[in-house]
């Protein structure tokens, strides 16, 4: 997808594993889009029960635990749905850390438009239904998982929690990268360097999709709801306004 390529063996988010494990996934909604709004309920753990929440925990502690058996090195997450499990996450693992990536809103409804037309339909054993599905469902889990990320995360020391733009990542992805690692007191070292340098090169000839424009009303209903964190995030309404420079630490 997106002429991007990916083996069995490509790393892919957790968020799989913890669906092969059990139905408690809001990826099980993509194969049963009817059915999205029953899984949907995965989506924030704190709408568990207390059973079906320890039931998620243990699930998910122990596919990190297969997962680190060999190596027992600090395995790297990545699921757009953690955004809204800090805390349940934080009280698992009180030395976690936290990279949230943030991308201009007019941009990430047209990928998960795209994911969903694309990239989710391969993967469905029925048709979604048309005023209820992934697609409808989108911009209201957006909102409310970065409402629940900017609640939980304003809890961390900044030592533990670190906010990177998107298209600063495209820009300077070596200086992004350097200016996590120091916020988050992780050593930086030359081995990883070169290796980042080398995987750099590999896929500098990468072009992306060309963007469609938004429809004027479809931008006023993402104005709606990501309005807010637009402004925080230093985007304007329609494109980026002057790049925001992040604090850094020293």
């Amino acid at each position: 997808m997106d002429a991007v390529r990916f083996t069995i063996l490509s790393p892919q988010e957790d968020e799989f594993a913890v669906a092969g494990m059990g139905k408690q996934s809001p990826y099980w909604g993509i194969t049963f889009p009817r059915c999205v709004g029953q899984y949907d309920r995965y989506i924030f753990l704190d709408s568990l029960s207390p059973d079906e929440l320890q039931s998620w925990r243990s699930r998910f502690l122990m596919f990190l635990r297969q997962l680190t058996f060999w190596s027992r090195k600090r395995p790297v997450l990545k699921s757009p749905y953690h955004t809204g499990r800090v805390a349940v996450l934080r009280e698992m693992f009180p030395h976690a850390k936290f990279i949230h990536i943030c991308r201009h809103p007019y941009d990430t409804y047209r990928s998960n438009m795209h994911l969903a037309h694309h990239g989710w339909a391969v993967f469905q054993l029925q048709d979604p239904c048309e005023v209820d599905s992934y697609r409808t469902r989108f911009l209201d889990n957006y909102q409310a998982l970065e409402q629940a990320y900017y609640r939980d995360a304003s809890e961390l020391p900044p030592s533990d929690a670190v906010e990177v733009r998107f298209e600063d990542l495209e820009r300077d992805p070596i200086g992004e990268i350097r200016r996590v690692y120091s916020q988050l007191n992780l050593e930086y070292r030359l081995p990883f360097h070169r290796r980042l340098e080398k995987y750099l090169e590999s896929i500098s000839g990468y072009q992306k999709n060309r963007s469609v424009p938004l429809s004027e009303p479809m931008r006023q209903s993402i104005d709606a709801k990501m309005g807010k964190f637009m402004a925080q995030w230093g985007y304007g309404g329609g494109g980026l306004e002057k790049p925001r420079t992040w604090p850094r630490s020293a």
